[in-house]
């Protein structure tokens, strides 16, 4: 996988065209998608797995220094797919048949469990350090 860095200046614009803040994410660039800078690799390499060889993904998204998970149970599977931007970040697809699907918040995932598209059940592949389910 070829790897490069990349920075992006957002701008953020009133309904009259004035910018009123701007914000400079960095990107790293592998095979086309663009990953937050702070996504860890084993992360990056099972989605884009999932995203070549068309296998499934489950995650828990949180706090990336507590290892707290987020606790929430909405889009946290599916399919990956990337987006037709200029910057093209992953996303998560609901089903095959689906043709969209919302940006994955890739840097904060916690909990990572991949199916490929021949096996029969997920298999934890990564999990924070310090995760914790959150005690409602």
């Amino acid at each position: 996988m070829s790897e490069q860095l990349i920075e992006y200046k957002f701008k953020y614009r009133l309904t009259n065209g004035t910018v009123y803040r701007e914000k400079t994410i960095k990107y790293r660039l592998i095979n086309g998608t663009a990953y937050h800078e702070e996504t860890i690799k084993i992360v990056i390499d099972y989605i884009e797995r999932a995203r070549l060889e068309h296998g499934r993904v489950r995650f828990s998204l949180g706090d990336t220094q507590t290892g707290i998970d987020w606790g929430d149970t909405l889009d946290c599977c599916g399919y990956i797919g990337r987006s037709m931007g200029e910057i093209k970040i992953p996303l998560l697809i609901k089903n095959s048949r689906s043709t969209g699907g919302s940006g994955l918040l890739d840097h904060c995932i916690i909990k990572l469990e991949y199916k490929g598209p021949n096996d029969k059940s997920y298999r934890e592949v990564y999990r924070h350090k310090k995760y914790q389910k959150r005690i409602k």
